[in-house]
């Protein structure tokens, strides 16, 4: 995993450029933190998160960013075949189970298939889904 940056300008206007054709974008956020993964159209993988934290040097807050490009890449096909296969996102239900503590987004494009929901259990499926193909943990 390599670091690509730590500012938070930077990021958002790299991730905005790859968002319009991503296959996978896919983020979850709660007061405190959030942790996004986003699998470009030329099948890099990214993986972006934020975090409050305490400084004991300023006895203050602050918010740390960073946004990483995986080493690996991932097979279109392994992705494909899980999200429709074996998750079966187009005929299931994934309910939006949206509330104020932990809020996810899951955002899918493939070539048959585009969907946006908010299902947490889905994003941890997603997740663990390319943990799986990449050797690491995202």
């Amino acid at each position: 995993m390599r670091k690509i940056s730590t500012k938070e300008s930077e990021i958002g206007n790299f991730l905005n450029s790859k968002r319009d054709k991503a296959y996978i974008d896919i983020y979850r956020e709660n007061d405190f933190s959030g942790l996004g993964i986003l699998i470009d159209n030329e099948l890099n993988i990214y993986k972006y998160e934020w975090k409050t934290s305490f400084s004991s040097k300023t006895n203050g807050f602050s918010i740390n960013n960073a946004l990483y490009e995986i080493k690996e890449k991932i097979d279109y096909e392994v992705i494909e075949d899980y999200l429709l296969n074996k998750l079966n996102i187009t005929s299931s239900e994934y309910i939006n189970d949206y509330n104020d503590d932990i809020r996810t987004t899951e955002i899918i494009r493939l070539k048959n298939c585009e969907c946006e929901l908010e299902n947490s259990n889905l994003f941890e499926k997603i997740k663990e889904m390319i943990n799986s193909q990449i050797k690491e943990n995202l």
